[in-house]
């Protein structure tokens, strides 16, 4: 997915892009693994974070992928 690095997305843009719920996106910004800007009560999140966001998201996912299949064997 490439997003345009400078604009900014809402939490409902990305989760529909993600096919998710726009609460999902929200954790993730809760949790602080999203960086996101506050604009008034709603938050906006940039291209570019959101990208970086998934290939750690990617990353971390497939290493708990290949910790389960170690586990089994």
């Amino acid at each position: 997915m490439r997003l345009t690095d400078t604009a900014f997305y809402t939490t409902a843009e990305l989760a529909d892009l993600l096919k998710l719920k726009p609460r999902t996106i929200q954790r993730w910004i809760d949790s602080g693994a999203l960086k996101a800007y506050a604009f008034g009560r709603k938050y906006r999140i940039k291209g570019e974070d959101f990208e970086r966001f998934l290939e750690t998201y990617k990353a971390k996912r497939a290493q708990d992928v290949f910790r389960e299949e170690e586990s089994v064997h």
